[in-house]
């Protein structure tokens, strides 16, 4: 792994992994305190966080340029 993705493990505690070929997600119980770390770190937020009623989500750009979501569901 390259030094760009060291961001991953350090915040593992709120981040789940959960990847896929066609679709990697990470999924969040703190969406705007993530994509606030991940910001400070120079991760691409593409959009979002986008809020809706049980769910909210977003989308970042790795350092390869793959898109990658964010999710955070409300219980």
């Amino acid at each position: 792994m390259g030094h760009e993705w060291h961001i991953w493990k350090e915040y593992n505690a709120l981040v789940e992994a959960r990847l896929d070929l066609l679709n990697p997600d990470l999924c969040t119980p703190y969406m705007e305190k993530t994509a606030d770390y991940l910001r400070t770190k120079g991760v691409d937020i593409v959009w979002g966080p986008r809020v809706r009623e049980t769910y909210s989500r977003a989308e970042i750009c790795d350092p390869n340029g793959y898109h990658i979501e964010l999710r955070q569901w409300f219980r």
